[in-house]
């Protein structure tokens, strides 16, 4: 057995011990980004009907830091396999690469609107309840943690079906479009739900 681990050491290159280290740290970014959103979407769901405290916010504020931290992981290791595996040349990128590179992306410009958008109407509900939102600021926000969880959703079945290793551009761009588009339907149709039958007097549209 020592001799079986012994060969598996000596058999690794450099850029095969480089490429396990960046997957597995490719790996580790993914789970804490994708850990962090879901938990973090779970929570505000949970706490809607009730009044946000300074705990909340600062559990809101925090999270949106290690996503942020998450995505840089994302970017650098993500970036130094897309050079391991195309050594440079783009045009030997595989549609999948493309795919993950432009989910990336939009995870990227998703959170840099969140961080100058939402967060500071998040951080102004203090005592309040997130359900008295006015019915744009709600979509708002339903917009960007749809648009969020779609993205890590989305970057985790790229990395890890079978299927999107061969699949072409047309299949993948079903799958981003079909996966971002639910995922909008989905949170503002719930957001639509719970603010009409929410009684009047709660509906606090100046907020």
């Amino acid at each position: 057995m020592l001799h079986n681990i012994i060969g598996i050491f000596e058999d690794t290159t450099p850029t095969k011990l480089a490429k396990d280290l960046l997957v597995l740290s490719h790996l580790m970014a993914l789970a804490v980004g994708l850990g962090t959103v879901l938990l973090t979407d779970l929570h505000i769901l949970r706490r809607a009907f009730r009044p946000l405290q300074d705990d909340d916010t600062l559990l809101i504020n925090r999270a949106h830091k290690i996503i942020t931290v998450a995505l840089w992981g994302l970017w650098i290791t993500g970036l130094g396999l897309f050079y391991l595996k195309t050594n440079g040349d783009l045009a030997a990128a595989s549609p999948k690469l493309w795919a993950k590179l432009s989910t990336v992306i939009l995870l990227t410009v998703t959170a840099m609107a969140m961080a100058r958008v939402a967060v500071p109407v998040i951080n102004t509900l203090v005592g309040r309840r997130l359900i008295d939102l006015g019915l744009g600021k709600k979509l708002m926000l339903a917009s960007f943690a749809a648009m969020s969880a779609a993205g890590w959703l989305t970057a985790l079945l790229l990395g890890g079906a079978e299927f999107s290793r061969s699949a072409d551009y047309t299949a993948l761009g079903v799958i981003l479009a079909g996966s971002f588009g639910l995922a909008q339907l989905f949170g503002k149709g719930l957001v639509l739900v719970t603010h009409f039958i929410t009684p009047r007097h709660h509906n606090q549209a100046a907020l």
